[in-house]
């Protein structure tokens, strides 16, 4: 049930510096923001089983744009890759055939990031300005109490909204409400702590203001969360017999 893909070696001499470039480009995007190791992205030789095409059969694009999509939407059918080694032969050597565009394919992968950082976002605003107006109502509670009982309302309806839009938005996940956010609630619930402790700290040792503290918080918190959610939380489960 694997996709089987037949990779180049782009470590030999014959091998245009733009198919380098372009492929070494490809493949750290591909790894950092879609969750995927692949040697060589930009291969068109690719064998699956009839069961497979049914799924692949319906994912958007032509030519190269569908070929990145192609890998892409792997993840989202629960599909291994495997990769095997061709033979690597350029009869022009300077590849001025290629279809590959850098700066154009490269954005097809940052779509993910930025249709997340878009969900962020607005989760984000709804987050900081609950966060800001709970302040105000509770500050006549001490410091710890008070940045505890805004932080945690905030983050409950804030995640509410981010969960919904990522699972059907970002991710496209084919795994039910039931199965993944019970997932998503224990994130939520381990990011809720370490900003309240975050927050608290950057406010007790800086005394700045505790909205520019959360800002600085959440932000490293949304790196660590994009990963998680990709791999653990919305990711569809490996299929072991074929596809339904």
């Amino acid at each position: 049930n694997n996709l089987v893909l037949g990779v180049r070696d782009f470590s030999i001499d014959n091998v245009p510096t733009r198919s380098r470039m372009g492929n070494r480009t490809m493949s750290f995007l591909f790894k950092v923001i879609g969750g995927l190791s692949i040697s060589d992205t930009q291969t068109g030789l690719r064998a699956m089983d009839n069961k497979a095409i049914k799924e692949f059969v319906d994912v958007k694009g032509e030519r190269f744009e569908y070929e990145t999509n192609m890998l892409l939407e792997t993840k989202r059918f629960g599909t291994e890759i495997t990769e095997i080694t061709i033979e690597t032969i350029y009869e022009d050597t300077e590849n001025h055939k290629s279809n590959f565009n850098t700066i154009k394919d490269s954005f097809r992968i940052f779509k993910i990031l930025l249709a997340f950082v878009s969900s962020s976002l607005i989760s984000c605003v709804v987050d900081v300005l609950m966060f800001a107006i709970l302040i105000k109502v509770f500050g006549f509670l001490s410091e710890e109490i008070k940045i505890f009982i805004a932080t945690a309302v905030a983050r409950v309806i804030s995640s509410i909204v981010n969960y919904f839009i990522n699972h059907k938005a970002v991710f496209k996940s084919r795994s039910d409400v039931k199965a993944t956010i019970w997932r998503y609630y224990i994130l939520c619930a381990v990011q809720m702590l370490v900003a309240y402790i975050g927050v608290y700290l950057l406010v007790y040792f800086t005394h700045f203001n505790e909205v520019l503290m959360k800002l600085l918080t959440d932000f490293i918190l949304f790196l660590i969360s994009f990963q998680i959610q990709r791999d653990f939380i919305f990711q569809t489960k490996r299929k072991k017999q074929g596809y339904e």
